[in-house]
């Protein structure tokens, strides 16, 4: 460690204030306050959300309700996402590691704090007198390490506001997900207890008809069947919509709230007619992405640091400016010059294993490129899939097995078929009801997936994410001071 020592004796005092004073000049511009970083974070995540808007409820207490919603009012999906962005405790902590890390920039430029040694010698042999000294330590080889690690820090700093911004990015679609699970869930279990009731409803027909004479036992025993089937399938179906709506309200943070209540509102499902282009959704899975920026800011990181490692090779060297008083009353000033020798550590293990970070950090940016790229690809694929089915499905066997239940009923009404065909012609219906409803779920996840695969959303520009510097804030700041004159 590089030391300065400086003289307490009155007539030094002067030249020590000066070093100190100077310190200031060099050191110490950078604030502790990460409300500028935080909102960062926000602005990035701003055009990737639903609801830019909602984004304003994360100044909320997380342990309170923001947003005014009862289990008695049907949840939309923009409450949902308002309650979620104000109770949200993993965004907060993404941001309080923005906080966390601002502090280590300032702290990084902060120069150490000065020392001051004083010493007053006792006679133990009876002569009389004592010897006095005085010293002011400050250390100096932040001076020359000081450019790599705010070149870290700040990468870092960096690294954070973007993971921030991705935290509130995957919150957003975490809802989204949930909302649409639960809304399809809700439509899953109303049809299920529709066609429950239907067939209970044939089924004390065909009983009636069965005491007269009018049905035989395998009509009837059918009839029981296909009621016992549908009973448990839309008991089953409301636990699924219950277990939807327990997960939404988790990924709420209400997750102690009653869970019987009404999800209603659309979803918010594609309004697209096909998938986007493979070489847009390449392109902005490779640009756009927070994740992807982040791994770049690493780099950055490590290639500071790899800097900052370099400096070992350098010898610590320390200056000092002493005052002596002997036992004779005598005075002296003792100026002198220490260094250390990089012989037994020349600083060799600390390149390579910086060199090594770098080469991890560079490894991982490509691998999460890759990865990103290669999700994108394949949530493309997976929506387009879910669009041709949806719309398949609902052209060529929904509206078809709808039309044959309605022509059934038709007939059983003028006596020319018997309640079997009916029976079997809703149930088609019903079977093509319920994957016409999962196919909708499964566009409107592979929707959401997409739009989280390539940044947040379609929209964006293929265009790496940029985070203001340190200096710019700096020059910023200084603008407005002198404009105010």
């Amino acid at each position: 460690m590089t030391t300065i020592k400086i003289t307490t004796a009155p007539r030094c005092l002067l030249a020590s204030g000066l070093l100190v004073a100077t310190l200031p000049s060099l050191t110490g511009c950078i604030g502790v306050d990460a409300t500028e970083q935080r909102g960062d974070a926000v602005a990035l995540a701003a055009p990737r959300v639903v609801d830019a808007d909602a984004l304003e409820l994360l100044q909320a207490d997380p342990t309170g309700t923001s947003v005014d919603w009862r289990t008695s009012v049907p949840l939309d999906l923009d409450t949902a996402i308002g309650v979620a962005m104000s109770r949200d405790a993993e965004v907060r902590r993404a941001l309080a590691e923005v906080d966390r890390v601002q502090a280590l920039l300032a702290q990084a430029d902060r120069a150490p704090n000065p020392v001051v040694q004083l010493a007053l010698g006792v006679p133990i042999d009876g002569l009389s007198g004592a010897p006095g000294m005085g010293m002011l330590v400050q250390q100096l080889t932040w001076l020359w390490t000081r450019p790599h690690r705010l070149d870290a820090a700040e990468a870092h700093l960096q690294e954070s506001i973007l993971a921030a911004g991705q935290a509130i990015v995957e919150l957003d679609a975490d809802v989204r997900r949930r909302h649409a699970t639960a809304a399809i869930a809700t439509e899953r279990a109303g049809l299920d207890r529709a066609y429950a009731d239907s067939v209970s409803g044939f089924a004390s027909i065909v009983e009636a008809l069965f005491e007269v004479g009018e049905a035989s036992r395998i009509d009837l025993d059918r009839t029981r069947v296909e009621t016992s089937e549908a009973e448990v399938a839309a008991r089953s179906s409301e636990i699924a919509a219950r277990l939807a709506r327990i997960e939404l309200l988790g990924a709420m943070g209400l997750p102690r709230i009653d869970s019987r209540f009404d999800v209603v509102g659309r979803h918010r499902e594609p309004a697209l007619e096909e998938a986007p282009a493979e070489s847009l959704v390449v392109e902005l899975a490779a640009t756009a992405r927070l994740d992807v920026a982040g791994a770049g800011m690493k780099v950055l990181e490590t290639e500071a640091l790899k800097g900052l490692a370099g400096t070992k090779r350098l010898p610590e060297v320390g200056a000092s400016l002493g005052w002596n008083r002997s036992f004779m009353d005598r005075e002296a000033v003792l100026p002198g010059f220490t260094a250390s020798v990089p012989i037994l550590d020349d600083g060799t293990p600390a390149i390579a294993i910086a060199d090594a970070e770098l080469r991890r950090a560079v490894l991982q940016l490509l691998e999460t490129r890759r990865t990103a790229i290669a999700s994108a690809r394949a949530a493309r694929e997976t929506l387009e899939q879910a669009l041709v089915r949806h719309a398949g499905y609902a052209d060529t066997v929904l509206g078809p097995a709808r039309n044959a239940e309605r022509l059934s009923t038709e007939a059983y009404e003028e006596g020319v078929v018997d309640l079997t065909v009916v029976l079997l012609a809703q149930r088609r219906r019903i079977e093509a009801e319920r994957r016409t409803l999962q196919f909708r779920l499964d566009e409107a996840l592979a929707f959401v997936d997409l739009e989280v695969a390539v940044g947040g959303s379609l929209e964006l520009a293929p265009e790496p994410p940029v985070v203001p510097s340190t200096n710019d804030r700096l020059a910023r700041r200084d603008d407005s001071t002198g404009d105010r004159r």
